[in-house]
């Protein structure tokens, strides 16, 4: 029978977060600067050292302390909900790896910085599917020449190999027929998508 593969490419993903509560205190909070924010050194330079002004502000007279700090708890609201959204969007590639652990049943490499650069492909005939896009030309590897091995050529550059991004086996079986699907996992319903998928397909699959 035909020889079926599950696998998973890692994909780099940039997303704009609000971020002025990190960096700028409302007026408010701190009139005619009666205390001067310190920032943090390094590559977060721009942001406020909130434990440094927190202390400072202790030193104010307690006629001017109170007022400061109820003044200052919904700007430290706003700050903790910026960096929750920060943390749970860094959280997504933890809890995608994990799913894919457990319904795989098979450890994961973290992902790393070459994981997502183009590379000249040498992988063995198969590892991709005739509806990935190669990444020299944007077509599907399907609407390509074959050589005499098999494997794809693209004649859009001098050299006839694919440009492609590392991929990582989850599960290897034998199956008839033809499938290609692809999930992104980063969304709740394309999960459900391949547990389903995964379960009609432990009916017909014969593990090697």
């Amino acid at each position: 029978g035909k020889v079926f593969k599950c696998v998973t490419l890692t994909e780099q993903r940039e997303k704009s977060f609000f971020t002025e509560p990190l960096s700028c205190l409302p007026s408010e909070v701190n009139p005619c600067d009666i205390l001067k924010p310190k920032y943090k050194s390094g590559h977060a330079s721009k942001f406020i050292d909130y434990d440094s002004f927190f202390n400072s502000s202790l030193i104010l007279h307690d006629d001017v302390l109170s007022p400061f700090l109820e003044k200052l708890k919904p700007h430290l609201m706003d700050v903790q909900n910026c960096l929750s959204e920060v943390d749970k969007w860094l959280q997504e590639a933890h809890e995608i790896t994990q799913f894919l652990e457990t319904i795989f049943g098979k450890k994961l490499k973290n992902p790393k910085a070459s994981d997502v650069e183009e590379k000249d492909c040498i992988c063995p005939y198969g590892t991709h599917s005739n509806c990935e896009k190669c990444l020299n030309c944007n077509k599907v590897f399907g609407d390509h020449a074959k050589d005499a091995k098999g494997g794809w050529r693209c004649d859009t550059v001098s050299r006839d190999l694919f440009r492609c991004k590392e991929v990582h086996m989850l599960k290897e079986c034998s199956l008839a027929g033809k499938h290609e699907v692809t999930f992104d996992v980063l969304l709740d319903w394309e999960k459900e998508k391949l547990i389903k998928f995964l379960e009609f397909l432990s009916c017909s699959i014969l593990d090697p």
